[in-house]
């Protein structure tokens, strides 16, 4: 079977071959992209000297358009896509896991702190502001 797909001339053949190329170019780009932005990067074409990435949200598509101009440096000095004469970038709206923000852990309170809150609460006429510094002081 897999003699049919690489038959030179063959339609599936060019296909398998594109498909080899865009694994090993997406190799390549996510080795030089830095490690905050690779995992949400894909490279998704490669045509007549442009090179295709999708990016996971607005953000990591932002990011990687300050990183382009190096990135698209650093692949022609490597060698890895001399002939490459601009990177096109978008964000693919294929549904991914979304992405968790790190929740900081809050800080106890000291009695002191605690202390300052409930006296501050009380000296407050706003009642849904002095409610909401009597609760922070029972966290």
């Amino acid at each position: 079977m897999d003699n049919i797909f690489r038959t030179r001339g063959n339609a599936w053949s060019a296909l398998m071959q594109k498909a080899e190329t865009l694994i090993r170019l997406n190799e390549a780009v996510k080795a030089f992209l830095p490690p905050e932005l690779s995992p949400h990067c894909q490279v998704v074409n490669w045509r007549e000297g442009c090179l295709v990435i999708a990016t996971r949200n607005a953000s990591v598509d932002t990011m990687l358009r300050f990183q382009k101009g190096d990135l698209l440096h650093m692949l022609r000095e490597s060698g890895t896509l001399r002939s490459c004469r601009r990177i096109e970038h978008y964000v693919d709206r294929v549904d991914y896991e979304p992405i968790q923000p790190k929740v900081p852990k809050a800080m106890p309170l000291s009695a002191e702190t605690r202390k300052d809150l409930v006296a501050t609460a009380e000296k407050i006429k706003h009642k849904g502001l002095r409610q909401a510094l009597l609760r922070l002081a029972e966290v």
